[in-house]
């Protein structure tokens, strides 16, 4: 069996169940989480091991209920899987063989034993007449990665196992217990750092610390001490770490080496630092309370999206290159910030090595999510308490880290002035006392976090409000909102305007990933379609594939209704960008009123319908190509009234300097006859603050009356020395548009992995440009894919783009499909 890893790790490589991924394979593994698994093995040490004072067994993770024993005596009983365990086992081993078992009982006999007590109400129990049941009642009891037991967007999955690295460590002396690099950020630009190190015992030691960049040292002590050691030092013109978009990411080097009095090396710790100054802003303002974060002094607005664990259980298998995948798609997005969600696990720590890199900041909820929990246990309570201290501990120093979040939902959803029951049969999920509630999320975490890291920000839950708003998780004045109008009722995306609150933290749309994706992993005959068998199965919300099916006929009509299954998965998935172009262009208009917009949801854990813009293979959806350009650092917004044929438009310059550029506006119909233009010379605002430019009548702009569906309106924003901003603005639905077939001309300038593609419209605009891949193409690293896609070419315009083809030779032109939307909209007609 790998370790670290889990249970399904080692039967899927023996061949003794199913892969969760493929067919049906989910209902033929649920049994897994039913058993008891052992992991024995046997190890040698050697006759010299007496060298060495102590040896602690260390376990960074286990997956949740485990029994420990070595050499045939039990020396730790775990219940967490979110906290490590050291255990000092040097008097039960000795030279030569030893033998380490650990015995990991089922988590579900916990949960039916606690439930038998007291239920604990959650949003995923199994409830009658359902035809997708998440999983079982209870999870509330456990401290395991609650998703495992299925989602609205994953399977049920329960494993176990260790799924974080398993070691002995041998020390003498004494070794680092804790450490802490505390910043303060100075009126005259410098940074005075605090290195706190605490060894494990009273022991007289020395310290040898020093911290650099880049190779160069900027500041090192060498002195001995005994019980705790503090060292303050200054770094003057500091080299600042930024978030995607506002500057540079530049790490320094901190080493910290615990010696013994003759010099011997006992312990050493190293870390890379950013140093940055990261605040949540939560003050009274004309609209209530604020919600925006401010880093090194600039109020920037939040381009983000939520982060779901990477896979059906949490292997360790294979790791950085998926979490480079898809984070660097995030940060290739211009995101700036993703949400740890807290129903699942604290991610591994290459995540956030990679998150310091690249400059995505992380809102980190704590995890609990969309359920109960036991407040009246003493031992529950403590065990959260040490999971957030340990955790707190091993994530203070990223520079990435910008936020503690309580909980998920649980303010929206699980609160009220006693213990409820809920009834299952009408959908009502039951409630926890706000005495208890506030036990857990307003006492021991704030308190955990209080001594593990007591400078990143800290708030009870999302969504939540601000103490003047009671307990109103719904208010507009305050704190951070999840809206799910849109997905769960007949709803328009429009309805996205009615929002003007000070944080949208959840909202989206599901779409399905691509057809190849799908085929990849459906079963043996099965003929994919909108409505197959196997597709419902993957579905886990309950407005389902109708859902889907209903706001994508309502933008795009018959085309939908009509086109191959392979074009209908692209569909959704235009149709996902396009509702969260309404929202998120809506929100960047109302900074600094709403601080941000971190959408539901950017990866996936298999394919299916879900909310993610990534599938499950890193590959970009439509949406995600759309959310590449909503989050541009530059960005021109119109925002149409078709009541009163209106176009209100602003530029927004993310920037920390205002840029002066030339704005136009150019209104075609659908055919590409220029009707009206406008430009203007101005000066965008810096820091996200939007600059109006005006709201244009097109009635009195064209000279004809109007008609949206013969009409576009195209805005640009173009500065010296960056890439212009561009928009498109559409006054009726595009199943509507009265649109001719564009004539495209493509060159391609063949290299061996990349080739420049430049592809020119002419009198005829071209609406959604994409490559279209051939479908048999496998969904993993298959075929072509193009940098930039789904955008807009107006009449007389051209884009040129890198064409990536890796391991394949230059594109064929059977590969090369460069299509619009005309030809979903018109298949036959060109």
């Amino acid at each position: 069996a790998p370790v670290p890893g889990t249970v399904h790790d080692a039967l899927l490589a023996a061949g003794r169940i199913p892969n969760v991924h493929y067919g049906y394979g989910e209902r033929d593994q649920l049994w897994v989480g039913e058993r008891t698994w052992i992991y024995r093995k046997e190890f040698i040490l050697p006759e010299d091991h007496g060298a060495q004072e102590h040896i602690d067994l260390v376990a960074e993770g286990l997956d949740t209920f485990c029994t420990i024993v070595i050499n045939g005596h039990e020396i730790a009983r775990t219940d967490n899987m979110f906290r490590p365990w050291r255990i000092a086992v040097e008097s039960l081993l000795h030279a030569g063989r030893n033998e380490i078992e650990l015995i990991f009982l089922p988590a579900s006999e916990v949960m039916r034993v606690g439930t038998a007590a007291r239920h604990l109400p959650a949003w995923n129990e199994a409830q009658p007449n359902k035809a997708h049941v998440w999983g079982p009642t209870g999870r509330g009891y456990l401290r395991k990665q609650a998703c495992q037991f299925g989602w609205d967007w994953g399977p049920q999955c329960p494993s176990a196992g260790p799924w974080l690295p398993v070691r002995l460590e041998c020390w003498s002396i004494a070794r680092i217990e804790d450490w802490r690099l505390e910043q303060a950020h100075l009126p005259d630009g410098s940074v005075r750092l605090a290195l706190y190190v605490k060894p494990n015992t009273g022991a007289d030691v020395a310290i040898a610390a020093s911290f650099s960049h880049q190779g160069q040292i900027l500041a090192q002590i060498a002195e001995p001490f005994w019980g705790g050691h503090e060292w303050i030092f200054t770094i003057q013109n500091p080299a600042l770490w930024w978030a995607n978009g506002m500057g540079e990411q530049p790490l320094h080097d901190l080493v910290i080496e615990l010696h013994s009095p003759a010099g011997d090396l006992l312990d050493a710790r190293r870390a890379r630092i950013g140093l940055r100054k990261i605040e949540l802003v939560c003050e009274p303002d004309a609209f209530g309370r604020s919600f925006y974060f401010r880093l090194n002094g600039r109020a920037f607005f939040v381009k983000g999206s939520n982060w779901i664990p990477l896979d059906a259980h949490p292997s360790a298998q294979n790791l950085e290159p998926r979490y480079r995948r898809d984070l660097q798609s995030a940060a290739m997005a211009h995101m700036n910030m993703l949400r740890v969600w807290g129903g699942g696990y604290f991610s591994h720590d290459i995540f956030y090595d990679l998150c310091d890199e690249l400059g995505i900041l992380v809102w980190q909820d704590l995890m609990f999510g969309c359920g109960t929990y036991p407040s009246w246990d003493e031992n529950f309570l403590e065990s959260i308490r040490l999971e957030t201290v340990q955790q707190a501990r091993r994530l203070r120093h990223h520079a990435c880290l910008a936020c503690w979040c309580g909980n998920n939902e649980l303010e929206q959803g699980f609160t009220a002035p006693a213990w409820e029951a809920g009834n299952l049969e009408q959908d009502q999920a039951g409630k926890m006392a706000w005495a208890s509630y506030n036990e857990i999320f307003e006492r021991v975490l704030p308190a955990a976090l209080l001594q593990g890291d007591p400078v990143t920000p800290y708030f009870r839950g999302s969504p939540h409000c601000a103490p003047e708003d009671g307990r109103d998780a719904l208010t507009e004045r305050s704190g951070d909102l999840h809206t799910w109008e849109i997905w769960f009722t007949s709803a328009p995306f429009e309805n996205y305007r009615n929002y003007h609150h000070r944080f949208l933290s959840e909202f989206g749309f599901q779409s399905m990933p691509d057809a190849a994706l799908l085929r990849e992993y459906a079963p043996d005959g099965d003929n994919l379609s909108p409505d197959s068998k196997w597709i419902d199965f993957r579905q886990r919300s309950q407005p389902g594939n109708a859902r889907v099916a209903e706001i994508t006929a309502d933008w795009f009509g018959e085309a939908f209704q009509k086109t191959d299954f392979a074009r209908y998965c692209v569909l959704t998935q235009l149709t996902q960008g396009l509702g969260l172009k309404i929202g998120i262009e809506h929100w960047r208009c109302l900074f600094p009123r709403c601080g941000g917009a971190t959408y539901w949801q950017l990866n996936d854990r298999w394919a299916a319908s879900t909310w993610a813009t990534i599938d499950y293979h890193g590959r970009w959806k439509a949406s995600h190509h759309i959310v590449e350009q909503l989050f541009a650092p530059l960005a021109v917004v119109g925002i149409e009234n078709r009541e009163s044929s209106t176009v209100t438009a602003y530029v927004i310059n993310d920037h920390a300097a205002p840029i002066s550029g030339e704005f136009t506006l150019i209104v075609t119909s659908a055919a590409g006859v220029e009707l009206a233009r406008v430009k203007r010379s101005i000066i965008a605002s810096p820091e996200s603050v939007p600059t109006l430019v005006d709201t244009f009548a097109l009635d009195r702009m064209v000279s004809r009356s109007i008609d949206g569906a013969d009409l576009l309106v195209w805005l640009k924003f173009e500065a010296p020395n960056k890439p212009p901003a561009e928009n498109l603005v559409l006054l009726a639905r595009p199943r509507s548009l009265r649109l001719a077939p564009p004539a495209l001309d493509v060159q391609v300038v063949s290299g061996e992995e990349e080739s420049v593609l430049t592809i020119a419209a002419g009198n005829v605009p071209a609406l959604w440009v994409h490559l279209e891949r051939a479908a048999e193409l496998p969904a993993e690293n298959g075929g072509l894919s193009l940098e930039f896609e789904f955008f807009h070419l107006a009449p007389n315009t051209r884009r040129t783009l890198r064409l990536r083809h890796p391991n394949r030779s230059a594109p064929a032109a059977v590969d090369l499909r460069i299509v619009t939307i005309f030809d979903y909209l018109f298949p036959c007609s060109k």
